[in-house]
């Protein structure tokens, strides 16, 4: 408890990310705060279905007057994420390439870090002149092969009909159920991009990855540092499964419009 203030249990809060799409009712930014619609003050209880989470920028416009009641009760009736059909957030970027941990496996100045067939599930883009920001791209699915998490030129975008989505600090965490993380990724700018936890399936690949080990399918693939090469793990397909992920790839770009063939 702070002051007099009950404490907001995680239960409560996953409530009120579920109901706004896990974005700011305004914007769909997937950094946000909790924001009683009713002030606290007055009802002295954490009614999930009288909070809605605001983004700094729209929490500041309200609190100065600037953002009406009647607006951000409109907002919190069709939330922005459920409308777009994504919440959305930007990882920050800088010139310099990221080292990208995942399995015990360091990878640095590598364009694609996983590629199955012609889709890298984790790549970059590197800059055309000196001093512009490298491009991050990434393509995850649940176990299900239903996609989880698309990011692209450093704008990530998330279903708003998952389990749970949690943008904290520098840590992107998404939940299929109760105790089972999908996604979890630590971004330290301009330092390292940390794949805390990944499990999906995709392409006939079953990927379940930690910190500290990465398993895919039977294999488990350990222990590696590659420096300023051009791939780091390459999964192949053969041309039937190709075609079928090629559109795939495409279709992600246009906000999870297709579900993944597994």
């Amino acid at each position: 408890m702070a002051g007099n203030r009950i404490y907001m249990s995680e239960e409560i809060k996953r409530i009120v990310r579920q109901r706004c799409g896990f974005g700011c009712v305004v914007c769909g930014l997937g950094y946000y705060d909790y924001h009683h619609v009713t002030p606290y003050s007055k009802v002295k209880e954490h009614n999930p279905y009288d909070i809605v989470l605001l983004c700094a920028h729209h929490h500041t416009e309200f609190e100065r007057g600037r953002l009406s009641g009647r607006k951000l009760l409109n907002a919190a009736k069709a939330p922005m994420a459920i409308q777009l059909g994504y919440a959305h957030g930007v990882f920050e970027s800088s010139d310099k390439p990221l080292r990208v941990n995942i399995g015990g496996n360091a990878m640095i100045n590598t364009p694609t870090i996983i590629a199955v067939g012609s889709v890298p599930i984790i790549g970059f883009t590197r800059p055309e002149n000196i001093g512009e920001p490298w491009q991050m791209t990434a393509f995850m699915t649940d176990t299900n092969g239903t996609p989880l998490l698309s990011i692209k030129e450093n704008i990530w975008n998330i279903h708003p009909t998952k389990w749970d989505v949690q943008a904290e600090g520098q840590i992107l965490t998404i939940r299929n159920g109760s105790r089972d993380i999908g996604v979890r990724l630590r971004h330290e700018p301009g330092e390292s991009l940390t794949i805390e936890r990944l499990k999906m399936r995709f392409a006939g690949y079953y990927i379940d990855g930690t910190e500290h080990r990465l398993m895919i399918n039977t294999n488990t693939i350990s222990g590696s540092m590659i420096s300023n090469g051009s791939v780091g793990i390459s999964l192949g397909v053969d041309d039937a499964m190709e075609s079928i992920i090629a559109k795939w790839s495409r279709a992600v770009g246009n906000r999870f419009a297709l579900g993944v063939q597994k």
